[in-house]
């Protein structure tokens, strides 16, 4: 089997990271790794340690993959350059030495927003890969969003400002020309970056085999799993269950995490609404046994890794029309997709879905598993290498 030479680059990995483009990163190095190629992954901790809240953060060490953490000197500010200025002349000396040192037949860039978009400019004869995980490329903010809505008018400078974040005074100069191929985990992520004349792929993400004892039967709760942030529309989520018969079951941490258990306990919803915080090793048997995973999010999410997990033990998922989740949904059925103004109102009234647990997994297996993605992976990275 031929084999190659990756360098992989991303702001975080695990333990380092903060949400689930990081982890796919970590399952995508380790899984090279398995298939006998060499891989090295080039991540910051100064980045992290900005970043880092007290959300808790799932422990994916490995010795499988060699790993060059940055820790600058300077600490925060390095990260903090390359936010501004879109460069950190200690990321960039690193990138510059890893190449030397370790000289890659591939380049590929996932989430660089604190590392540097110069790391795109190339410094030798290897394919250049780019993972469009957000919208980074198209906005300061990486989400897209204007006042609760998606983004039509482009004031960056103004937004910015309204957010409380320093310009970016590299963004006129933005050079894409030394990228090969962006690769878009959905076809919303490939219509976001048509604008820039990019070469790219829809290659949608996978999620890992996960042996579990599935259940013969689904239990009578609706779960989310993810963080406990109001882009994520925990407020809205809680607020219609405590109108609703419904069961919930909610995992995670975030800033909201205070205001979840208050109202749950000043509502007196513990009897129809179970806040677990972390669900750890059992994650995978509340997700197998739900009547369905919702994912409420208000934002434009690109495509979710709980989702796929969902749909790999047969469950279905519900979410908004939001960004690139509901094409995950409409494989399975365009009824699992709320159009997100009538979020509230539907999800006070949800029915556990009537799917046949065979025909997701069947869907999940045709689409979203680890050698599906390897096979259309691998056949882009075997083009002129």
């Amino acid at each position: 089997m031929e084999t190659f030479r990756f360098l992989l680059t991303s702001t975080f990995y695990p333990p380092y990271h903060l949400g689930g483009d990081a982890i796919h990163v970590k399952y995508l190095a380790d899984e090279l790794v398995r298939r006998g190629h060499e891989v090295l992954v080039l991540h910051s901790v100064d980045a992290f340690n900005v970043k880092r809240k007290n959300n808790g953060q799932v422990n994916l060490e490995s010795d499988k993959v060699t790993t060059h953490p940055l820790r600058s000197p300077f600490g925060r500010l390095s990260p903090l350059s390359a936010y501004v200025f879109g460069s950190s002349f200690y990321v960039e000396k690193n990138f510059e030495r890893v190449l030397n040192e370790f000289p890659p037949d591939v380049v590929h860039h996932h989430n660089i927003s604190l590392l540097g978009h110069t790391l795109l400019r190339k410094r030798g004869r290897y394919k250049q890969l780019y993972t469009a995980h957000d919208h980074w490329l198209i906005c300061p903010k990486n989400d897209y969003m204007r006042k609760g809505r998606m983004c039509e008018e482009k004031r960056c400078a103004s937004c910015l400002m309204r957010n409380m974040r320093p310009p970016q005074l590299w963004r006129k100069k933005l050079n894409l020309s030394d990228i090969d191929l962006t690769i878009c985990p959905s076809a919303y992520m490939a219509g976001q970056l048509k604008e820039l004349g990019l070469r790219m792929v829809v290659i949608p993400n996978f999620a890992p085999f996960q042996q579990v004892d599935l259940p013969e039967g689904k239990e009578d709760y609706f779960l989310y799993l993810g963080v406990i942030e109001e882009h994520k529309g925990i407020k809205i989520l809680l607020n219609a269950f405590a109108e609703s018969k419904n069961e919930l079951v909610i995992g995670g941490k975030g800033s909201l995490s205070g205001w979840l258990e208050k109202v749950i306990e000043r509502d007196h919803l513990s009897n129809r609404v179970r806040y677990l915080h972390e669900v750890g090793g059992e994650k995978w048997t509340y997700l197998a046994k739900a009547s369905a995973v919702v994912i409420p999010s208000i934002c434009l999410e690109n495509s979710p890794l709980v989702a796929l997990e969902a749909l790999s033990v047969g469950t279905p998922i519900i979410c908004t029309n939001m960004g690139g989740t509901r094409e995950i949904a409409e494989k399975i059925s365009g009824n699992l997709v709320i159009p997100v103004d009538e979020l509230h109102d539907r999800l006070r009234t949800l029915s556990p879905p009537t799917i046949d647990r065979n025909l997701i997994m069947k869907i999940f297996n045709e689409e979203y598993t680890i050698d599906k993605y390897m096979e259309r992976y691998m056949a882009i990275v075997k083009e002129g290498v």
